[in-house]
């Protein structure tokens, strides 16, 4: 188990009976993977108010794909 799990820093105590974090550390990292976060549900927002768009366009595309192999063959 590493520090980071513990909960058991290297450092000196900041704060009363918080460890300071190691170097390892960095929240920062954390900001970037909500801000993704809030990016893919903007996408699933998208997408779910224009599903039957994408999907009336999923028809007409398997219909031209399988109309163009008829036609090849």
């Amino acid at each position: 188990m590493t520090t980071a799990q513990t909960g058991a820093g290297t450092g000196p105590v900041s704060s009363p009976g918080r460890p300071t974090p190691c170097t390892d550390c960095d929240p920062k990292l954390l900001d970037h993977l909500k801000c993704r976060a809030v990016g893919i549900q903007a996408q699933a927002d998208y997408n779910k108010a224009h599903e039957d768009e994408l999907t009336q366009a999923r028809t007409q595309y398997d219909g031209a794909r399988s109309a163009y192999s008829t036609a090849r063959c």
